[in-house]
């Protein structure tokens, strides 16, 4: 009996805390981002708090939140910036207006439910990415706009978007 209550009691203590891991599995302590990182964040925005830094392949990426908007901001080889991630939630007024006017002017925006909506500027690009969910079931649709509100791509699956990505 105590064997079984033993097992019990370890097997859910080590479901509770497989459960609270989250997704900082790559997060490094400040005083493992070389300053110069630090400084060309700093640089380029003088305003960002609580910022939380990881290393990606070859990347550090300095992440941090701004009202309505999460930013990931990447840096490559001696601190040169290299692209800046905005996760909007699922909010199309923080768009350009002539983005948000070409989703609104899609099929999507009537067949749709907006799960997502992102954008991107690398030093050579810009782009938005609104993901959406069918109503009437399915998988999701990844519509990729150009900032002018052409568009770009239509797929239906998730790509995880770095400075090396080919769009």
């Amino acid at each position: 009996m105590k064997t079984k209550l033993f097992t019990w009691l370890f097997s859910a203590i080590a479901l509770v805390g497989f459960a609270s891991c989250g997704d900082d599995d790559n997060d490094l302590p400040i005083n493992e981002v070389p300053v110069a990182y630090q400084n060309a964040l700093r640089a380029m925005y003088p305003e960002a708090v609580n910022v939380e830094w990881e290393r990606n392949a070859n990347f550090y990426v300095a992440d941090f939140e701004k009202p309505g908007m999460d930013f990931d901001v990447w840096f490559g080889a001696e601190a040169t910036w290299a692209m800046t991630e905005i996760d909007y939630g699922n909010n199309l007024m923080l768009l350009p207006p002539a983005v948000s006017s070409a989703y609104s002017e899609s099929q999507y925006a009537y067949t749709c439910v907006v799960d997502d909506v992102k954008s991107y500027e690398h030093t050579d690009k810009a782009f938005y990415i609104i993901e959406v969910e069918p109503t009437n079931g399915g998988d999701d649709i990844y519509v990729y706009y150009n900032p002018d509100g052409t568009t770009l791509k239509v797929i239906t699956q998730d790509v995880d978007i770095t400075p090396v990505t080919p769009i």
